[in-house]
């Protein structure tokens, strides 16, 4: 059976089940822990091929910067302080020698605006780029991906924005709307990414917001929501559409269903928190958060939206 056959989220699950025959209760979280004397570090890992990541408008310098704000954003969801990195780097034989430099520059640049450590940088020649990340931090306590119910679900509300890109970029739409202020502000979260907005939350103590568990939208927001609720057999009820008007108006005016976009986007890299209590007003306003939704009292594995079972999951490789 080829990986076209059963997708990334069967891989996984099969992943999953042969690491918890040597750990019982592992379960798939945006980081791993380790305990050393009195400290608790969190772990993260992720990488990425030129063939299914970069988008056409990424410089190399973009590259670099994305990655490792992709790999800080599982660290940061989990309101862990990052210390230091290291990467792995494959490029061709033809591949020039800025676009190395670039690179480089790009992921130092990041480093040294969140004050981390370089541990180690690898290279390696391939038949495409790509390009591999390890961040390491310190955490205040373990926070997992399963949700109990009762829990409120709180996030930003800036998703729409990458999947309108995603959605022009499939329908070859993209051309024909690059001008648009909402099209040009995708672009630029893909570019950029929107994990320096939030850096400040994450320096918060997550039991001063009650958080239970938390996960980042690399995969879009769907996608996070369903794994919570798979790995927790609840059901999530969103309520809200955490879109800007502007997304909604732009969907309306181009015949794009905005739920699609919203729920289906991807690389918006923005936290989802479960928490216990209602985040007060203050901290919603200075930060950003809006209340979506709740885990339902009813087991299921489901996402609910308005009283209907969430279509629209995120990304996923190998199926396309």
């Amino acid at each position: 059976m080829r990986l076209s056959e059963i997708g990334e989220k069967n891989l996984i699950r099969q992943l999953v089940n042969r690491l918890r025959a040597l750990e019982a209760d592992y379960e798939i979280n945006d980081v791993e822990y380790l305990r050393l004397d009195d400290k608790v570090l969190a772990v993260s890992i992720d990488g990425f091929c030129e063939s299914t990541w970069i988008l056409p408008f990424l410089s190399w310098r973009d590259v670099g910067r994305k990655a490792l704000y992709a790999a800080l954003a599982d660290l940061l969801v989990k309101f862990s302080r990052p210390l230091a990195l290291a990467a792995s780097l494959c490029f061709t034989r033809n591949h020039e020698v800025e676009n190395v430099r670039d690179v480089i520059d790009g992921l130092l640049d990041v480093a040294k605006s969140m004050n981390m450590r370089v541990l180690k940088l690898d290279t390696n020649e391939g038949r495409e780029f790509s390009i591999h990340i390890c961040v390491i931090g310190e955490s205040r306590r373990k926070i997992g991906t399963r949700a109990r119910p009762g829990l409120h679900v709180y996030t930003i509300p800036l998703y729409g924005y990458t999947g309108i890109v995603f959605k022009l970029l499939s329908e070859r739409r993209i051309d024909e709307l690059i001008h648009d202020p909402v099209v040009r502000r995708g672009i630029d979260i893909l570019r950029q990414t929107l994990v320096p907005a939030w850096i400040k939350l994450a320096e918060m103590d997550p039991e001063h917001l009650q958080v239970d568990a938390s996960t980042d939208t690399s995969d879009g927001l769907g996608a996070a929501l369903w794994t919570v609720a798979e790995s927790s057999n609840v059901i999530i009820e969103i309520s809200e559409l955490p879109a800007p008007e502007e997304v909604v108006e732009f969907c309306r005016q181009n015949n794009i269903d905005p739920v699609e976009v919203v729920f289906n986007g991807a690389e918006d890299y923005l936290p989802v928190l479960f928490t216990r209590e209602k985040i007060p007003d203050d901290i919603c306003d200075r930060y950003g958060l809006v209340r979506i939704g709740h885990v339902s009292e009813r087991e299921g594995g489901l996402v609910i939206y308005r009283d209907h079972v969430l279509r629209f999951r995120g990304w996923e490789y190998f199926r396309y």
